[in-house]
């Protein structure tokens, strides 16, 4: 079953109000969110006598006021610039909701914290944290405490990878800024600011992710604990690895759980897979090619009394291997899937270190720095790059080859019928494997812990992962990129990264 990944794209709308107040000036009435303020300014008095019905005479300002203090209005209210309103009424912010107002006493407070808005979701905006409500006058017409504003919003404009905020983001700072100071009747602070963008990639949804959201997508531990993992390959449920020297183990590209096909083997090297078996080679003088069943089981030797064989590749009817030919020049050869003797495919260039093969031709890597290709059945071969350096991992689409040039800390490709290599990444530390498919190139560099992505033609070098710990072996499929983490003992780990 192919890995499935779960997008979400969540917008946050937050609603808008406003709250205008007074300042001392009793030409102006107050208006509340989302309310005409009323015509005409309150009438002159001296006393009580002086106002009409239920107001009163405020001392302080000569004028009739419905209100003094929070005693004279009803249930559920309170006196706020000589009018009784509902208890909680507040200012807005840019996105959370506001925090409930203060209550008034013998000395005047401010307004409690407003709360931030509903957690950002990837990709969104930020929005800014609510501002704290006013905070009400008591008795005495001092001004009243700053009211503080709500926390952050969310994550602010993604960038090309896009951000989650909040707990998604690993890095998205929090917290609004502080509240202006209260007038007279106690004013409530500003709008929070937006809060900044989180590293989170817009690609990993948290709750769906099954590890941890990276700037780049969802990273997912399959296996741990293993031994130097060296070789990979991946079919649609599984990947397939080597622990050098020690086993051939499987684990589901979905769910990880690994299982160990074979142990006791020797020295396990390199591998390939089809739709009935895993291959590998046993690298020791008198060495062999393996083959075990995908679901595990008695382990069958292909052939045997092989020089050194490493490097393997598989098609519809043939598995091919490099070997160190006594010391002479190396060699790739061939037998059935069924087993038999070896035949002759390439040989002069050097022993392979990786092959890879296409439906027409055989493409590997030398100790000798050269590539090579020679056609499946040993009727021709050429050396298409010489004199490289110190190369690797190869790998081949419908127009080039592409592959690593360890020692020189370079990713180069030339045309499949050969000519110039071409530099598609340079300052590269130790890249290794290799590996393509319609779009981009990928691969691990060593000494440096990095997985990179670049375009078929060397544009936007991308770092997918950093940190890890000497990963070498890499494989795509359809969605996701896999490799393996050598480690140092027995600490190794196979890894996926979604999407690739």
């Amino acid at each position: 079953m192919a890995f499935r990944q779960a997008l979400m794209w969540v917008g946050l709308v937050g609603g808008i109000g406003t709250l205008a107040q007074g300042c001392g000036d009793s030409s102006k009435m107050r208006q509340l969110p989302g309310t005409a303020g009323s015509a005409g300014a309150p009438a002159a008095c001296e006393t009580n006598g002086d106002c009409v019905g239920s107001q009163v005479c405020d001392p302080d300002s000569g004028r009739c006021v419905e209100c003094v203090s929070s005693a004279q209005c009803g249930d559920g209210e309170q006196c706020r610039d000589g009018d009784c309103v509902p208890e909680g009424a507040s200012g807005s912010g840019g996105g959370g909701t506001g925090g409930s107002a203060g209550t008034g006493g013998s000395e005047p407070t401010g307004g409690t914290s407003g709360t931030g808005g509903d957690e950002p979701m990837a990709g969104a905006a930020g929005t800014s944290g609510s501002a704290g409500a006013a905070g009400t006058g008591g008795d005495e017409p001092t001004a009243g405490a700053a009211g503080t504003t709500g926390s952050s919003g969310g994550a602010g404009a993604e960038s090309e990878s896009g951000g989650i905020g909040g707990e998604a983001g690993t890095t998205t700072a929090a917290g609004g800024s502080g509240g202006t100071a209260g007038s007279s009747a106690g004013a409530g602070g500003g709008s929070g600011n937006a809060g900044t963008a989180g590293t989170g990639s817009a690609d990993c949804v948290p709750g769906v992710c099954a590890g941890t959201c990276t700037p780049t997508g969802c990273l997912v531990v399959l296996a741990m604990a293993q031994d130097h993992p060296y070789s990979l390959a991946v079919d649609a449920e599984s990947v397939y690895w080597t622990n050098l020297w020690t086993a051939v183990v499987k684990a589901s590209i979905d769910t990880g759980d690994p299982t160990t096909l074979a142990t006791g083997q020797g020295y396990p090297t390199q591998l390939a897979v089809d739709e009935t078996g895993v291959y590998w080679t046993h690298n020791a003088s008198g060495g062999s090619v393996m083959k075990t069943p995908l679901a595990g089981g008695s382990s069958a030797s292909l052939a045997s009394g092989l020089n050194y064989p490493g490097a393997i590749a598989v098609d519809g009817s043939y598995v091919y291997f490099g070997d160190a030919n006594g010391g002479n020049g190396g060699a790739v050869r061939r037998i059935p899937l069924a087993g038999g003797t070896p035949t002759l495919v390439s040989s002069g260039f050097g022993e392979p270190n990786v092959l890879v093969v296409d439906a027409t031709h055989v493409y590997y890597t030398t100790r000798a720095d050269v590539v090579v290709r020679a056609t499946l059945d040993g009727g021709d071969q050429t050396a298409l790059a010489t004199e490289q350096g110190e190369v690797f991992g190869i790998a081949v689409d419908a127009t080039s080859v592409y592959f690593a040039r360890t020692g020189a800390g370079v990713v180069a490709r030339v045309a499949r019928g050969g000519g110039t290599p071409v530099p598609l990444a340079t300052g590269q530390d130790s890249p290794a494997g290799i590996a393509v498919d319609s779009t981009s190139v990928y691969w691990t560099n060593v000494d440096g812990g990095e997985v990179m992505k670049a375009g078929l033609d060397g544009t936007s070098p991308t770092p997918l992962a950093t940190g890890q710990s000497r990963p070498r072996g890499i494989v795509v499929d359809a969605t996701s990129v896999y490799w393996g983490n050598e480690g140092t003992d027995n600490d190794g780990a196979i890894m996926r990264l979604t999407p690739k």
